[in-house]
């Protein structure tokens, strides 16, 4: 089946958080991955940050913890140099803590690095997912500086309902923003191995898109730079 005037293109987005709306398309949002939340000792970081810190927010997810648990405040977030690996985590956080907060020139770790080499050497703690290797001892070290990475999340693969979703709505598209992400749709995809049509695969990324051919998927579209409203617009663009 192929989108028709009568059929609208339909999208599967898989990412946590829904894309925005638009217009030429149906756009259908199933996570791929649910958020659980860690315990975490807010009180204790507390008092970690109450000297002066390099404070890394690894997502938006990282940021809504803390925020949510006042582990930093309007009050004593601008004693910190705040830093967010995307933008939109960064508008977050500003808008939360009303302090600024610095951005890597791009959208990958070695720019994240290239960043913290230039500001003031501070002590540095980083919040983000669990089991997400994101070493930054080395370069602490390099600093004369402590690092300290603190997960205060994990996500869990939903395959069942991304099974669901690809029976019900018989996707022409489907995204993928993260490799786990891409794990949880081949599993989801095994399970109806006689779906049909088959949906076509757009990654966020080339890690993304990387982990997809690693498990024998096709990768049909790669976003211009990891944004999931480019990658819808780039799906809607697509000729073919």
């Amino acid at each position: 089946m192929t989108p028709t005037p009568e059929i609208a293109l339909r999208i599967l987005d898989t990412g946590t958080r829904p894309a925005a709306a638009v217009e030429g398309a149906e756009l259908l949002h199933c996570p791929a991955l649910q958020v659980a939340w860690l315990d975490i000792d807010a009180g204790a970081l507390r008092a970690r940050l109450s000297a002066p810190h390099l404070v890394i927010f690894y997502s938006a997810r990282a940021a809504e913890a803390v925020i949510a648990q006042h582990i930093l405040s309007p009050n004593n977030a601008r004693d910190h140099h705040l830093v967010a690996v995307g933008p939109m985590t960064a508008e977050l956080i500003a808008s939360a803590l009303g302090v600024p907060v610095s951005v890597p020139a791009e959208h990958h770790f070695e720019s994240l690095k290239e960043l913290l080499e230039a500001v003031e050497a501070r002590d540095i703690i980083a919040f983000g997912l669990l089991d997400k290797e994101r070493d930054l001892s080395a370069l602490a070290e390099r600093r004369g500086v402590a690092f300290h990475p603190v997960p205060v999340y994990e996500s869990v693969p939903d395959v069942a309902a991304l099974r669901a979703a690809l029976v019900e709505h018989r996707p022409h598209w489907v995204t993928l923003t993260s490799s786990r992400g891409a794990e949880a749709l081949h599993e989801a995809m095994l399970a109806v191995p006689d779906l049909e049509p088959r949906p076509r695969l757009a990654a966020i990324g080339e890690r993304t898109a990387e982990r997809l051919r690693d498990l024998g998927l096709p990768v049909d579209l790669i976003a211009p730079s990891p944004d999931r409203d480019l990658l819808v617009e780039a799906i809607l663009q697509d000729p073919t």
